[in-house]
């Protein structure tokens, strides 16, 4: 009786990084968008501003909304998931923390609704004009098996028509703190 050949080996498909995703929106743009964007962000008078706010907490403590400030934007067309043209926001979450909710004009990435940590993406899906001045709420939920996460969370921003990133950051504490803070997993390794 013939043998089986072994089976070929299989690759894993590595999910790619929250930085990976933000350099791609940014650097691998059509031209034809780049050609139109670009007067709208030299209209803006400079680079744009992100302020995180105080987080809010709510009557539920395993809930804190973000508050994102941003001044000073260019223009921005909508993005589509999966097609980060637009302003992306990307929390990097630890684990026991997801996002549940965003302002409305933006959306939260499919793939970002568990509580295993990681990359969440929230882009635009409504266009913004030059000089605009907007906040994003990101509402962030502990899972249910956790308490007292605190620590900083962070996130990268990209403006993909202009190849802008920055990052951000809010303190946090899901009630009473417990255990050691948690490290924001977003900042940029030291040099």
């Amino acid at each position: 009786m013939p043998e089986n050949p072994p089976p070929k080996p299989q690759r894993a498909i590595a999910r790619p990084t929250r930085r990976a995703v933000l350099a791609a929106g940014a650097w691998s743009l059509p031209v034809v968008t780049l050609a139109v964007a670009a007067p709208g962000a030299s209209a803006s008078g400079g680079d744009p501003t992100f302020t995180p706010g105080d987080p809010i907490a709510s009557a539920d403590p395993s809930i804190l909304t973000f508050p994102l400030f941003m001044d000073d934007l260019p223009a921005v067309p909508a993005s589509e998931e999966g097609d980060y043209i637009g302003a992306l926001v990307a929390p990097c979450l630890p684990e026991g923390l997801q996002v549940v909710a965003v302002s409305s004009g933006w959306a939260i990435a499919s793939g970002s609704d568990d509580f295993d940590g990681g990359a969440a993406y929230i882009y635009n899906t409504v266009p913004f004009t030059a000089g605009t001045d907007t906040m994003l709420l990101v509402t962030v939920q502990e899972a249910p098996d956790v308490s007292g996460l605190h620590g900083e969370l962070g996130a990268d921003v990209a403006i993909g028509t202009t190849g802008f990133i920055t990052e951000v950051a809010w303190p946090y504490s899901f009630g009473d703190p417990q255990g050691a803070p948690l490290a924001n997993c977003a900042a940029a390794p030291a040099a």
